[in-house]
């Protein structure tokens, strides 16, 4: 009878582990399922990083090429005004050298 009362308390022990581990399954189960979203999330972040950085990229080169543009073109527009004023003040320097002359000449 002895063995009979053994054997119930062994089996009702492997049936409490077996619960037991059970719920450690489950438990597991459950943190893989959080880690795997949020490896998931992690991915798509990086996905999205590095489309964001080829973008900039992209940008980027653009910039700098409008940036070249726009300094030839400053270059060009302050030749221009240059030369405009160099005109005007050598057109009032020959116009008072000139009328100069006809003053010296009355």
């Amino acid at each position: 009878m002895l063995s009979f009362v053994e054997r119930t308390n062994a089996m009702a022990k492997l049936e409490q582990d077996i619960i037991l581990l059970n719920e450690v399954m489950r438990d597991i189960n459950a943190l893989v399922v959080v880690q795997g979203e949020t490896i998931e999330w992690i991915e798509n972040a990086i996905d999205q990083g590095q489309t964001n950085v080829l973008v900039a990229n992209k940008q980027l080169v653009t910039a700098i090429r409008y940036k070249r543009c726009n300094r030839r073109l400053t270059c060009c527009i302050v030749t221009i005004v240059l030369v405009v004023l160099l005109i005007i003040i050598l057109a009032i320097i020959i116009g008072i050298c000139g009328v100069a002359k006809l003053c010296q000449k009355n």
